[in-house]
């Protein structure tokens, strides 16, 4: 090699390795480096299988018939669910389209490859069998991206028409799940990102509130990105709400489901419109977005929009529990939430499961968050409200208990807990 300290061999050592003129002392070290490299072994591949440079063939092989993939020029506008598109960049990235927006609002897309030894089990690995362009590819099903209209470029033409990508799993023939990772020295984490910055910087650039709207959706994703226990997935919002109001996501966790909007200004004076949005998409609160180019959000629940009322003193819940960063906050309201289902270990009813319990901690933890909040606001009477709950905890659980029994049977939050529906 031309130097035996670099981490990675030269690429024209690479070449000369696969043409098979590198000295004998190099191959060896060349073959260990391959053993433990991924990123090594792709070059060598892609080498290994690029036509030749020019007409002439020095090493006397015959080149390897490749079949184009086919483009067509289309209209972005023209894009279809199930689709393989290729980015506006001079280095396209192939996306698969799993969603389309309304009104040309932009794309939901999931990340393709070529090079299935990349694959992990986060891929769907595709043989030539079961390709539509009739080469093995890989899809990275849980990369959702979504991006403006303008970034798509072309159409890819599939070779096997008919295949539906949006409908295949590992069941299906010549379909498989790439290798598990391998922990965090794992190369092809690096892989991910390259393909998740270079999806990212593919966007236009552009200083539009739409943009900065895509660019939030994006750092939400990533928020969550590792998290089985949720999902980010794009709002719409329905006919009858304002035009103004846009829909940005939805984050669900098992029992949980906040919605993200943009209102402009902030929540309206009466937030019923809101309350009834949140029923209507099943929502158990909404974080709400007053500037487009702020990350600054405002959580309320579902119950306090409907005009619940304070247990102690009866005066109307309106202002919202969180208070921060978008992201971070939605994060916080989930894991104080969702606490319910840290007893799904007793599957089985191994040991027996307290409802009081379950929903003692459940109060606990909701009060502890609202407490922390207050006591973080810099408005004195926003801090006073959300710090005067603390102490209530087993008053409240008494008063849930009370409530609930008239609606909800113990089994019922049992059910909860272990993740069972009904």
């Amino acid at each position: 090699m031309s130097d035996p300290r670099a981490t990675h061999p030269l690429d024209v050592d690479l070449v000369a390795f696969v043409d098979g003129v590198l000295d004998a002392a190099a191959v060896e070290d060349v073959e260990a480096h391959l053993g433990r490299c991924l990123i090594c072994r792709l070059k060598r591949q892609r080498i290994a299988q690029a036509p030749p440079i020019g007409v002439a063939d020095r090493h006397g092989g015959e080149a390897p018939a490749f079949d184009p993939i086919e483009v067509e020029e289309a209209d972005p506008s023209a894009v279809g669910t199930g689709e393989l598109w290729l980015t506006a960049a001079d280095d396209a990235a192939m996306v698969l389209v799993t969603e389309v927006w309304p009104e040309g609002r932009g794309v939901v897309v999931v990340p393709v490859v070529l090079d299935v030894e990349v694959a992990d089990d986060g891929t769907l690995v595709l043989d030539g069998t079961a390709s539509p362009l009739a080469v093995p590819m890989a899809i990275y099903d849980g990369m959702l991206t979504r991006l403006p209209m303008a970034t798509l470029r072309g159409r890819i033409v599939p070779a096997r028409p008919g295949v539906d990508l949006l409908r295949l799993s590992e069941d299906h023939p010549g379909v498989s799940r790439g290798s598990p990772l391998e922990g965090p020295a794992d190369p092809r984490h690096e892989v991910r990102q390259a393909i998740d910055e270079h999806l990212v910087g593919a966007e236009p650039s552009s200083t539009t509130p739409q943009h900065v709207f895509d660019e939030r959706f994006e750092e939400l994703r990533r928020a969550f990105y590792g998290r089985d226990d949720a999902a980010v997935r794009p709002l719409h919002l329905p006919p009858g709400v304002p035009d103004t109001w846009e829909g940005i996501a939805q984050i669900e966790s098992f029992n949980q489901r906040v919605l993200l909007l943009l209102i402009e200004g902030g929540l309206p004076e009466d937030p019923g419109q809101v309350s009834a949005l949140c029923e209507q998409l099943d929502g158990s609160a909404v974080a709400v977005r007053a500037d487009p180019r702020s990350p600054q959000v405002d959580v309320y629940l579902r119950a306090n929009l409907a005009g619940a009322r304070s247990v102690q003193t009866g005066a109307v819940l309106s202002g919202p529990i969180l208070t921060g960063p978008d992201a971070d906050t939605i994060v916080r309201y989930l894991d104080a939430m969702v606490s319910i289902p840290s007893v799904t270990a007793l599957t089985g009813r191994r040991a027996p499961v307290d409802p009081k319990e379950i929903l003692g901690r459940q109060v606990e933890a909701a009060l502890a968050a609202q407490v922390a909040t207050g006591r973080n606001a810099r408005i004195p009477a926003k801090r006073e409200g959300l710090t005067s709950v603390e102490g209530l905890g087993p008053d409240l659980t008494e008063a849930l208990r009370t409530v609930f029994s008239k609606m909800v049977t113990p089994s019922a939050i049992i059910d909860l807990a272990d993740g069972d529906e009904g």
